[in-house]
């Protein structure tokens, strides 16, 4: 079964859990990643259990049945409260084996629940409309959803890619779609997996904001095609989005995650999937975008748009699809900009034109007046 990492944050969802995570919140730090570690699991062959929620909460089942409340302390540290005094253990191979401090190893169930085909791992924090969502999954694979108001219902698979929510609409069913990060529900809403299946996701990342850490996020801004036809995408320097599409219309969006954009405000948030090194975006309604290659002649300029560095501290740049520019420095002044070439930038509104010459790829620019600015955090 796969793992992936999911984000903890310290959202109250529901009243009845305000307590327990007002109480974390005093011991446990908020600003680290976690990995999925609900479902079944094995110890001396013999089988064992962890529960987890959308947050911090986890239920241990050993091999002899025995219960225990825990959490994790850091990203890859789990603790069993009520064992032991607080049995900690070590999270490693991918999320897939857990090495308790008594010796005792527990390994992930790779073969699922005992139902045809293995069953995917959808404890996780999720969102519906930008807004934070959960499930909450246990061994047996039965399933609590938490939607974006706050309501519960019970839950289980259908089969491996359809679940049902068994106490919304008489059943709701959901189908699991973008290798189970995206469920499609019948009423017509989509939850979308808050963190990618495999990939961790940096400690500043919010379910509420939905904008990963700018260092991993790709560079999107320029112009594209669909159909033949040109489209474009602005990115500024927050990771923040504008789409036009190859009719002109706009739509503000954002990063889902480092592999997932999400025009906001087409198809109650339309989420694309980026591909082919970044290229390609493949819409959910079926369209595709590539990114747009110059006409025969023509200079190729580089995407520059997201957070870049200078001295240490944050400077950034906005790029749109007719490769116009933004610079913010690292006092937060703004120049109007644009590319001389394809390895020159001009800040046209300092110094009389700053010119900045592109090195390292693409990744770092020498302005004339002796600075440097490096692409993502450094």
């Amino acid at each position: 079964m796969a793992s992936f990492r999911i984000l903890l944050i310290s959202i109250v969802m529901v009243a009845g859990w305000q307590s327990t995570l007002v109480a974390a919140a005093g011991t446990v730090p908020q600003d680290f990643t976690v990995w999925s570690v609900g479902g079944s699991w094995t110890c001396g062959g013999r089988p064992t259990s962890i529960t987890q929620d959308g947050h911090n909460h986890l239920l241990f089942t050993n091999e002899n049945g025995l219960r225990s409340k825990g959490s994790f302390l850091n990203t890859d540290t789990v603790v069993a409260t009520e064992w032991e005094n607080g049995l900690r253990g070590s999270v490693q191979d991918g999320g897939n084996t857990i090495q308790w401090a008594n010796g005792t190893v527990w390994y992930r169930n790779q073969t699922g629940y005992g139902q045809s085909g293995s069953l995917p791992s959808l404890s996780d924090a999720w969102i519906c409309d930008g807004k934070p969502t959960s499930i909450t999954q246990d061994a047996g694979g039965n399933l609590v959803f938490t939607n974006q108001m706050g309501w519960k219902s019970k839950g289980r698979f259908a089969d491996a890619a359809t679940v049902i929510a068994t106490e919304w609409e008489n059943g709701l069913r959901g189908s699991l779609q973008d290798g189970g990060n995206t469920i499609r529900w019948a009423n017509g809403t989509a939850w979308f997996r808050s963190g990618p299946t495999g990939v961790r996701l940096n400690p500043t990342e919010s379910l509420l904001g939905g904008v990963p850490s700018q260092g991993r996020l790709p560079s999107l801004g320029g112009a594209w095609i669909c159909d033949g036809k040109p489209t474009s995408i602005t990115q500024d320097g927050s990771g923040n989005l504008v789409f036009t599409n190859q009719m002109g219309m706009k739509s503000k969006g954002r990063f889902a995650d480092a592999g997932a954009v999400i025009a906001t405000e087409w198809e109650n948030g339309l989420r694309g999937s980026l591909q082919d090194g970044g290229n390609t975006i493949r819409w959910a309604n079926g369209t595709a975008w590539f990114r747009s290659s110059p006409a025969a002649g023509a200079a190729v300029t580089p995407s520059l748009a997201g957070v870049w560095t200078c001295d240490g501290r944050p400077t950034s740049i906005t790029q749109d699809g007719s490769g116009n520019l933004v610079f913010t420095n690292q006092m937060g002044m703004k120049s109007k900009g644009r590319f001389a070439d394809a390895s020159t930038v001009i800040a046209t509104e300092w110094e009389n034109g700053l010119r900045g010459s592109l090195q390292d790829n693409g990744n770092t620019i020498r302005w004339a007046n002796g600075t440097a600015w490096y692409r993502g955090n450094r």
